[in-house]
Parts: structure tokens; C-alpha cells; sequence
């Protein structure tokens, strides 16, 4: 005669755990969810990859356009503190050639129209002054005091 023992084999059977569950139901979603995410789990995937792609882009973007303002900023500041004019204009010049994009090349732009003020080239400093205002929105800052300077531009001349 055979008796039920603890140790048969559809005793163990039927105590083992289902190994059929997955993380998805572990995280208790709801049936529909984790078949969706099932059918579609390459596409899934690769919206991920692409995500993050993305993201990456735009963190580095900003670190290059960061460094590029760190930069002109700079040759900008050591361009206003050279002693010899010429070598000021070169400085000048080579931020607005190298970082065109960036605020410093703006002010590169006002500082050589002054330059050409200081000398006495008053017309030359007024086309220089209406290309900056020509380039600039109206709200930036930058608006009134060159339309101040090139309002004296035109009284000089």
C-alpha cells in the first residue's frame, strides 16, 4: 500500500513557487500593462536608447556652449585690459572671429566702435554702431547705450 509521503514527487511539485512570475508582477502592474510591455519591449528599448541619447546631447551641448561663453569672456577681459590700441583691435577682433555666437563678441563689437569714438573716426563708429543695433533684439540690454552712442556719434559729426 502506498502512502502520501512528504517527499513525493507531486508533493514537491506542487510546493515549489511558480517560476513563472517575473518582475513586472512582482511590481503588481495591471495585466494589460504587462502584456503591452511585453509585445512591445524592443521598441521600449530602443525609445530608452534614444531617450538617453538625447539627453546626453543636450547635457553636452550646454557644456560646449558654457565653455565657448567662459572663453570669449575671457579673451574678452584680457583684450580690454592690453595697453597698446593695436593690439587691443586684434584681441577684439579675434573674439568676434572665434565666438561669434556669444556675448562677448557683442561687446567686442561696442568696444571697438568706441575705439573708433575715442580716435575721432565718428562716421566709421556710427556704421559700426547701427550694424550692432541692426543684429541686436529689442530687449537686450545692450539697446540703449548703443543707440546713446550712436546718437553722439551722429552729434560729433
Amino acid at each position: 500500500m502506498s502512502t502520501q509521503s512528504l517527499f513525493s514527487k507531486k508533493n514537491i511539485k506542487s510546493q515549489q513557487p511558480d517560476t513563472r512570475k517575473g518582475l513586472l508582477e512582482e511590481l503588481s502592474l495591471p495585466p494589460e500593462m504587462i502584456s503591452f510591455i511585453r509585445k512591445n519591449t524592443r521598441t521600449l528599448q530602443i525609445g530608452l536608447i534614444c531617450g538617453v541619447f538625447l539627453v546626453l546631447g543636450v547635457i553636452f551641448y550646454n557644456y560646449y556652449s558654457e565653455m565657448q561663453e567662459k572663453k570669449g569672456a575671457s579673451l574678452l577681459a584680457s583684450g580690454l585690459q592690453s595697453d597698446s590700441t593695436d593690439q587691443r583691435v586684434q584681441i577684439l577682433a579675434n573674439v568676434i572671429t572665434q565666438y561669434g555666437r556669444t556675448t562677448a563678441a557683442r561687446w567686442s563689437q561696442v568696444e571697438l566702435a568706441h575705439l573708433d569714438y575715442k580716435e575721432g573716426k565718428f562716421e566709421a563708429a556710427a556704421a559700426k554702431y547701427n550694424k550692432i543695433l541692426d543684429a541686436l533684439p529689442a530687449d537686450n540690454p545692450l539697446v540703449p547705450l548703443t543707440r546713446l552712442n550712436l546718437a553722439q556719434s551722429y552729434e560729433q559729426t
